[in-house]
């Protein structure tokens, strides 16, 4: 059991971006770290965008969108629209396009590793729907931090250390 945790594919979701890390043997090598555009969380924002549309016959903005991951509503004038079922809905279509993607991959990888860690902004937005992925996954998947709103936190942090050590270098 002690080993379980060298092994495991790490995710920061970023709002345009994912970036994918493999950790073998409690090692990670800079070249097996890979950032792919498009692949983040505005692939959420656009299905809720496109769902606005098509319930609410209003146009919003991504900027807009991205408020309303958060908030699960918006407001226009005086009216206050619920969109709870829809960011629900667009979160667990996102989760499953990105599990085809990380099985299309990491497939390889995936077999190999104990656990799967989602981090980043982006796990913000899918804690709540990570259900599905456990099903999946098991139990060694972890969404990181559990912090409402932490995983920018963190990201800011993790800048920081990375600006200061190169500083250093």
């Amino acid at each position: 059991y002690k080993d379980s945790y060298k092994n495991y594919l790490i995710i920061d979701i970023g709002f345009n971006t994912i970036d994918v890390a493999n950790v073998v043997n409690g090692a990670l090598i800079p070249e097996d770290i890979h950032g792919y555009e498009h692949t983040g969380a505005i692939l959420i924002a656009e299905e809720v965008q496109k769902r606005i549309k098509q319930d609410f016959d209003i146009e919003l903005s991504l900027a807009r969108v991205k408020s309303v991951l958060e908030d699960k509503t918006f407001k226009v004038r005086a009216n206050t629209y619920d969109c709870s079922d829809i960011v629900k809905k667009s979160v667990e279509l996102y989760l499953e396009v990105l599990r085809d993607f990380l099985e299309k991959n990491y497939k390889d990888e995936m077999n190999a590793i104990s656990n799967v860690i989602v981090m980043g902004g982006g796990s913000c937005i899918i804690e709540e729907n990570s259900n599905q992925w456990k099903e999946y996954y098991g139990e060694g998947f972890m969404v990181f931090p559990k912090a409402r709103g932490s995983g920018v936190y963190y990201n800011a942090l993790g800048g920081l250390y990375i600006g200061n050590t190169k500083k250093n270098d």
